[in-house]
């Protein structure tokens, strides 16, 4: 059993954030978009998990284990293309003004 389920309370609760992260969770977004392009997170996520699913550990033997984790791995896109959509819409009011429409962000679907 792993940590995460044995101190289900403890790891349920923010343990990264600073404190001047806490308050202010969006500058997280800053630190994070500065240090990182969509195009690199994109590319992390998928050598994440091309490395669990082609590597030789068993905590991915079964179909169900690797069906979960592509699900999880699609869905933290998600999160991650929310994210940026909104960190950039901010970003945009805050230089520009509110009074200027921001540009329209085409979300493709998957294939």
């Amino acid at each position: 059993m792993t940590p995460f389920i044995i101190h289900r309370d403890f790891y349920n609760e923010s343990i990264r954030l600073r404190e001047d992260q806490l308050t202010d969770p969006e500058s997280v977004l800053d630190e994070f978009f500065v240090d990182y392009q969509m195009v690199e997170v994109r590319q992390q996520l998928w050598d994440l998990l091309e490395t669990a699913l082609t590597s030789e550990n068993t905590a991915f033997a079964e179909a169900p284990q690797r069906e979960a984790l592509l699900l999880f791995y699609y869905r933290l896109e998600e999160v991650m293309e929310a994210v940026f959509i909104k960190y950039f819409q901010r970003n945009h009011r805050k230089l520009f003004g509110k009074g200027l429409k921001t540009k329209k962000i085409t979300v493709r679907g998957r294939h």
